[in-house]
């Protein structure tokens, strides 16, 4: 009885009334997300309206707010990603497919960068194998195949990683509860660069997790998410050397 009483909450909350541009959850979502493990809470938040509280459609404008000159996050609902901005924060959101991720790289290539990092809060489904989580990621300028990330998944487990096209490979990886992120708080993920390559920064702690790859003169940088969840990023900055 109690359980279906919560499903009725979760109904009330996830079921109403939306324009036909938002796509609510339906009951499968809702009982899927519960059965992956997902809280009431955060199914709620996965399933919430993509709208911001002003009842308006964000802008390409109002994503300015989230990078200043970086870069220029995408807007909208591919069917598998909603895309969107509220205030400050730049919210991608995936509740249906585990195998799936988006990259939001910056348009021109950065000639000098020595640092980026970018604020993130998220939540998501774990995975036996494969990548789940939140992600920084930099390549390099004429090959926009071949790229490196660093991933950090909700329970302290930091990845690094090469791209060569279609193929993911681990390069190094460490877990440590001391760097756990969550929907409950802002990290602070960094790459800070030398010259013998990169090394993941949390909350201004250098984590010995490194890329030991020297980093092209020109490349792009971004952020990326991967899997079924709800992922924030805010404040997103780097500094030039």
């Amino acid at each position: 009885m109690a359980r279906q009483l919560r499903m009725a909450v979760l109904l009330a909350g996830c079921l109403a009334p939306l324009p036909s541009a938002q796509a609510a959850c339906t009951v499968e979502q809702i009982e899927h997300l519960l059965g992956l493990g997902f809280s009431h809470e955060q199914v709620l938040q996965l399933c919430a309206p993509s709208e911001p509280p002003s009842g308006q459609a964000a802008s390409p404008a109002d994503a300015g707010r989230f990078v200043s000159d970086l870069l220029v996050p995408e807007i909208g609902d591919d069917g598998t990603w909603k895309k969107e901005v509220h205030g400050d924060i730049y919210i991608l959101q995936n509740k249906t497919d585990l195998g799936s991720h988006v990259f939001v790289m910056s348009k021109e290539p950065d000639p000098a960068w020595q640092s980026f990092e970018v604020e993130a809060r998220f939540t998501h489904e774990t995975a036996d194998e494969g990548i789940v989580g939140v992600a920084l990621v930099y390549g390099s300028e004429g090959q926009p195949d071949r790229r490196f990330l660093y991933n950090i998944e909700q329970d302290g487990t930091l990845k690094a990683i090469g791209i060569d096209g279609d193929n993911y490979v681990l390069i190094d990886s460490k877990q440590d509860p001391a760097f756990a992120g969550g929907d409950e708080r802002f990290i602070r993920i960094g790459v800070a660069k030398d010259e013998q390559g990169t090394e993941l920064v949390l909350d201004g702690t250098r984590t010995g997790l490194k890329i030991p790859y020297p980093v092209a003169a020109k490349g792009s940088v971004g952020i990326a998410a991967f899997g079924i969840g709800y992922f924030e990023f805010r404040n997103l900055t780097h500094r030039e050397g």
